[in-house]
């Protein structure tokens, strides 16, 4: 449950590039009166959308919990719930899928992006060259994980941020409309490594 727990910010992230609002037409962009036909935004399965509401409000109610396990699994209702929520798989019957949970969407969608590239510095002969990335193992932490992997407190990680030392991978809806910024792992314990030197 820890493993997917983890990689939940990831899911999200791949869940969002498959329903690719970037190509969709804004609402404020339709016109209303004469002029020709205008061009409806493609739309988003169903399957997708409950599933990234279910696996926001897990991934929400597990930050409210510090993202702290042990101290869930105290609560005999929330780590059940939980479970349910991360673990169970909820196959479909009739086309239809009676819930979503974090496993459902790992299974359906699977977690790493399939075909991921990363900008690198044009080579010599003016060529931009697009390396593969691996997102696997180094998933994304909000600033209080950040804070316990640096071993700093959060002001630092705020500040590290401000001077584009860590870069926000993305921004997640959390409990009661809280955002949640998220930076990349591996960042973060760059930045720790070259301020320790």
């Amino acid at each position: 449950m820890r493993r997917h727990l983890d990689d939940t910010p990831d899911l999200l992230g791949r869940l969002a590039s498959i329903a690719d609002p970037a190509k969709a037409v804004p609402t404020d962009a339709f016109r209303s009166g004469g002029g020709g036909p205008v061009e409806a935004a493609a739309p988003i399965g169903a399957d997708l959308i409950d599933a990234v509401t279910a696996i926001r409000a897990t991934y929400s109610t597990y930050l409210s919990w510090g993202s702290d396990l042990t101290a869930m699994s105290n609560d005999v209702e929330a780590v059940s719930w939980m479970c349910s929520m991360v673990l169970d798989r909820h196959p479909m019957v009739d086309g239809v899928r009676e819930a979503w949970s974090v496993q459902d969407a790992v299974d359906r969608w699977g977690v790493e992006r399939r075909d991921p590239t990363t900008w690198t510095e044009p080579g010599e002969d003016g060529e931009e060259p697009i390396a593969p990335v691996r997102e696997w193992g180094d998933g994304l932490v909000s600033r209080e994980q950040a804070a316990k992997y640096a071993d700093r407190e959060i002001r630092t990680i705020r500040r590290w941020e401000t001077q584009g030392l860590i870069h926000r991978i993305t921004t997640i809806t959390g409990e009661r409309g809280r955002k949640i910024a998220l930076f990349r792992l591996s960042q973060v314990l760059t930045v720790k490594a070259e301020q320790a030197s």
